[in-house]
């Protein structure tokens, strides 16, 4: 079980935004994030003035501003382990 966790800090401007978190010393993961099957392009992780925290950026792609709900799934690379998702909903259902 991996020791980073992630918390949303914002959604702003189509970033949806957010804080990882582990142990001090542990390596920069790497972050993926899928919607509708497919990965997000952009997806950034840079660490901050903090030991063991890095803030996750992701862009949400222009083909997700749609009628109905869409979920976007954010995973620890290495492990496959889940990390987070978030969900934009807009229009009709």
């Amino acid at each position: 079980m991996s020791a980073y966790s992630l918390t949303k800090t914002r959604f702003k401007e189509g970033v949806w935004e957010g804080l990882l978190a582990a142990d001090s010393g542990a390596p920069t993961p790497e972050i993926t994030v899928d919607f509708d099957g497919r990965p997000v392009r952009g997806v950034t992780v840079t660490e901050t003035t903090e030991p063991g925290r890095w803030a996750v950026e992701v862009p949400v792609p222009q083909e997700a501003i749609c009628d109905g709900g869409q979920t976007f799934a954010i995973r620890e690379a290495a492990s496959d382990e889940a990390r987070g998702s978030f969900t934009l909903i807009a229009g009709e259902a």
